[in-house]
């Protein structure tokens, strides 16, 4: 056989083949080969382009960035650090040999414990409770950062943080994965008669039997690592709290979520301050706050400043 130069042989210039100065029997080869090529070439088109459909047509509803359940310290620190504003400042506190966190403002203490199960402790004129968070017996031993919020890491899909803030505590939950629960419910152990009410904006009270202010616990809120807000509501039985997040049935959800009750001692402040600006001005002072969908509270720095918070 005589060659007279190179030519490239494919799929696409088969007619190549007949032109070439070789005998009949190395022309069939050489069909054949090309043949071969071409049929390889598409059978790895083919498979291309179906491996790309079956991913395309696998990708989940939730963009699931975390299948793992375990929650560590750093990666709710994280968590807490992307919803941004949504978390609220933590007061200075100090620990103990039982408590992780105590804080006092005006005239409510906040104890944040280093086992959850004990629950955290509000108490001041005319407050005494304990608020029992969800999934406590999952949580470990709690974490003050160095922001002042205390953490509990989990390995089951959901961790619990909590913050004494200016009147009140925040309580947030971090979910790691759509496997975790969409109810996280908050028992509270009160004095007998008081009740929960939702309101109209979504947000909570605690009543106590005479009908007067112990608690309130402002709209909840919920949201994904990329700020997409989450679908949240609070559902009660009267003497407990329940946070729904809709996370496992939401679209394009990046995980972790965090979502939070906000809860704000409403009794202590208005207790300590109505001798001295009446009960009347207080109820005021509230509905005024709750129309501007902020809280209110009050600094002791100076006396008795009373103001509208978030």
């Amino acid at each position: 056989m005589t060659s007279t130069g190179f030519t490239e042989i494919s799929g696409n210039n088969l007619s190549h083949v007949s032109a070439l100065p070789i005998g009949n029997s190395e022309r069939k080869v050489l069909h054949m080969l090309v043949f071969k090529q071409k049929f390889l070439h598409q059978t790895a088109l083919a498979t291309a382009i179906l491996c790309a459909v079956s991913a395309f047509t696998a990708i989940p509803a939730h963009a699931e960035t975390n299948t793992d359940d375990v929650l560590t310290t750093s990666e709710v620190s994280s968590a807490l650090d992307k919803a941004g504003s949504l978390v609220q400042d933590a007061l200075p506190s100090v620990t103990t040999s039982s408590e992780a966190a105590v804080s006092t403002t005006g005239n409510v203490t906040v104890e944040v414990p280093k086992d959850l199960t004990s629950g955290v402790d509000l108490t001041g004129t005319g407050l005494d409770l304990t608020i029992h968070l969800p999934n406590a017996n999952d949580a470990a031993k709690g974490v003050k950062n160095s922001d002042g919020q205390v953490i509990y890491s989990s390995q089951e899909a959901s961790a619990n943080t909590v913050i004494p803030t200016e009147g009140g505590v925040q309580m947030l939950t971090t979910i790691a994965n759509s496997s975790a629960p969409e109810r996280y419910t908050y028992e509270v152990e009160t004095a007998p008669g008081d009740y929960f009410q939702i309101q109209e904006d979504g947000s909570a009270i605690l009543y106590a039997a005479d009908g007067s202010l112990k608690l309130a616990v402002a709209t909840p809120w919920a949201t994904d690592a990329n700020g997409q807000n989450i679908p949240t509501h609070y559902e009660t039985d009267g003497t407990s709290l329940t946070q729904v997040i809709e996370h496992s049935t939401a679209q394009g959800i990046a995980y972790p979520v965090v979502a939070d009750p906000v809860i704000f001692a409403i009794a202590g402040i208005a207790i300590a301050i109505a001798a001295v600006i009446g009960i009347g001005v207080v109820v005021w002072w509230f509905n005024y706050c709750r129309g501007m969908n902020m809280w209110p509270s009050v600094d002791t720095t100076r006396g008795y400043t009373i103001r509208c918070v978030r």
